[in-house]
């Protein structure tokens, strides 16, 4: 009951301050089925029974050269327009308490640019990288750069897409690893152990964490790439096509 009462209360707040909304039940699954759910994944503040701020604290437990990092995202970080102010900056002290009681080791966001970008800044964040999707369009829709909202015409993506996918088969002439394409999720326990090894500050890999990730998504569009060199995993991809049906 509690927590179904902190993700209907999460998704009202999310909906009224957010421009895409959520259901109850994916923001439900969001923070209550991650399979790293912190001891205290949420604070949410009240004005007579209505919610007015939240904080999600998303455990996301992290490698680095096989060693574990217990991490958290600050995730949904949120407050109605009429209590911005004190109350927010309340509850961001209050939960970097309770994420310091409970042994995290590092705190990081990722904001899109907009009203959680601009909260971040507000109380100190800064942003050290810019992320940006990256599509392989083979279908005539016109795509945008997410990174700057730019529209870009489709024969542009799709002549650096052929660029690209030419590169990619002059390379795969000289590999010496097996190439397999496979609908299902591929990876065995060693496989999980190479990619957490790997000298890189990742979220650690699991059956459990990409089951979290993926479960939502239509299987059909989901294709797992793997190259092996002597039963050794050395590169994989994981592909979301997209339908219209989805978008």
């Amino acid at each position: 009951e509690e927590k179904k009462k902190a993700a209907e209360s999460g998704t009202y707040i999310f909906n009224k301050v957010y421009d895409f909304p959520i259901t109850a039940e994916k923001f439900f699954y969001k923070h209550f089925n991650n399979p790293f759910c912190a001891e205290t994944p949420f604070l949410i503040d009240y004005e007579e029974d209505t919610p007015v701020i939240m904080r999600w604290m998303m455990g996301m437990d992290m490698v680095y050269d096989s060693n574990k990092i217990k991490a958290v995202q600050s995730s949904d970080d949120a407050a109605l327009p009429e209590v911005r102010g004190i109350g927010f900056i309340k509850i961001i002290k209050s939960s970097e308490k309770i994420m310091k009681n409970n042994g995290t080791d590092l705190v990081y966001g990722c904001y899109y640019h907009g009203k959680a970008m601009e909260i971040a800044q507000k109380i100190g964040g800064k942003n050290i990288v810019n992320l940006y999707d990256a599509k392989l369009p083979l279908g005539d829709t016109v795509y945008k750069w997410k990174r700057f909202n730019i529209p870009v015409p489709g024969f542009i993506m799709k002549l650096r897409a052929k660029g690209h996918i030419k590169r990619l088969k002059k390379l795969s002439v000289s590999c010496d690893s097996n190439i397999t394409v496979a609908s299902e999720l591929p990876f065995t326990e060693a496989d999980y152990k190479v990619i957490n090894s790997d000298k890189s500050l990742r979220v650690s890999r699991s059956k459990a964490y990409y089951d979290w990730k993926l479960s939502l998504q239509n299987k059909e569009n989901i294709k797992y790439v793997t190259a092996h060199k002597n039963g050794v995993l050395t590169g994989f991809l994981i592909l979301l096509s997209e339908t219209e049906k989805d978008t």
